[in-house]
């Protein structure tokens, strides 16, 4: 078999790959928002039942929280392997074609330090943060919730 072909397999089946990570990472996000507002939602409906709010404050919406953001950042470090991944296989490629322009060179471009310093794929980073930042404060802002109702069943016992 060509090695070109091999790589050239390689290659489609990498980036097959890391858009299904970026699909992935879509549907957890929006799974996810339905997963947190839903357990929100159940732990206002037993809001004058300040135990069990509490426990879906303190444990329940932290926990899902916690899975989401595992699973999100799971496919989102997926998804940069794969492109690292494949801006090599591109060099690879290119390589077999010194005499001709880059038959390969998106992901290349994505890491390529441009004009103003950064690479195209460094500008992305604010938006995952702020995914993140999200995450934590959901579950901050869960656990405040959850120790203010856990504090009113102490004083009501």
């Amino acid at each position: 078999m060509d090695w070109l072909i091999v790589v050239i397999e390689e290659y489609k089946t990498l980036r097959t790959e890391k858009i299904e990570s970026m699909k992935m990472q879509r549907s957890i996000l929006q799974y996810g928002a339905a997963a947190i507002v839903i357990v929100i939602i159940a732990g206002l409906y037993v809001w004058d039942k300040p135990l069990l709010s509490a426990v879906v404050f303190l444990f329940f919406l932290p926990g899902v929280v916690y899975l989401l953001s595992m699973m999100w950042t799971d496919e989102v470090a997926r998804m940069f392997r794969a492109g690292s991944f494949l801006s090599e296989l591109e060099k690879k490629i290119n390589s077999e074609f010194v005499e001709k322009d880059e038959a390969l060179s998106w992901e290349s471009w994505l890491l390529k330090q441009q004009n103003n310093g950064k690479a195209p794929r460094q500008l992305v980073w604010p938006h995952y943060i702020a995914i993140l930042f999200l995450f934590i404060t959901i579950s901050i802002v869960s656990i405040v919730l959850g120790n203010f109702k856990l504090r009113e069943t102490v004083s009501i016992q």
